[in-house]
This record gives structure tokens, sequence and C-alpha cells, in this order.
């Protein structure tokens, strides 16, 4: 057996960023009146596996002049949680910035110099409890 998660009592859990690597069971206890409490364990689960991250990033523009300024939105998002850390936005890729994610968002302004089609990418590494995710698009610069 394991140990009890502090007040996890209810009929409810919901799995935290804790409990990734672990294997979960749960213990039932029965009363009734006129009866003794009865109590069963279940299985222990399979270790909890990292959540799954989506990030989806937009630009402000698609066609831009060189050096024009353009804005870069990245949202990374999580089923119950809010992704921390910082992301890698690449040109071509150079990675040219590494912002830091606030309640999984950042809006980042970027220039790009070369004419001709860039692709632009924003990688999130993940963390210790959440998984890696990516997008991308293009822009052109004439």
């Amino acid at each position: 057996g394991g140990k009890p998660i502090a007040g996890a009592t209810g009929s409810t859990y919901q799995v935290r960023k804790g409990d990734v690597g672990k294997r979960l069971s749960v213990r039932v206890t029965a009363t009734a009146d006129g009866r003794l409490p009865g109590t069963a364990d279940s299985a222990a689960t399979a270790p909890v596996r990292k959540g799954a991250s989506r990030l989806v990033m937009a630009t402000s523009r698609a066609i831009v002049r060189p050096g024009q300024q353009l804005t870069v939105t990245v949202r990374v998002a999580a089923t119950g949680l809010v992704p921390t850390g910082r992301v890698d936005v690449y040109d071509n890729g150079r990675r040219i910035a590494r912002p830091l994610l606030v309640d999984g968002l950042v809006r980042l302004p970027v220039r790009l110099r070369g004419k001709g089609s860039h692709l632009l990418e924003v990688r999130y590494p993940g963390t210790s409890w959440l998984g890696a995710s990516r997008d991308w698009t293009w822009v052109r610069v004439r």
C-alpha cells in the first residue's frame, strides 16, 4: 500500500502536478447503521503521465516590409493547469527570443530583416509535469 494524500477524502479527486510518476489507488470505506465499517482498496494505476500542453501561435500580419514590426501572440494551454516557464521563438531555425509565459500567454514584438519567406516557430519545452508542444506559421517579407 501507499500513503494517503492529504485532503483527498471526498468522492472525487483531481490528479495534481505532484502525482506525476506515481501510482494512485483508492480506498473506499463503507458504513451502515448496525454494521461494522468495511473497506476496500483498488489496484494501483499505471504511473501518472505528464499532462498534455497545446501551443497556439498567431501573428498580427502575414506580410511585412523588412524591419516592420509584427506581434507574435503565443498561448500555451493545458486542461486544469496554467503552463509556466519560457517559450523559444525561432525565425528560419534561429532562436530569436525566449520570453516568459504570464498566465500561459506571451505577446512578442518581432522585426524580420531579410526578404522572402520566414518560418516562425514557437516551442514550449514542457515541465516535469507538462509535456512539450509547438506551432509554426509562415510570414512573408517583401
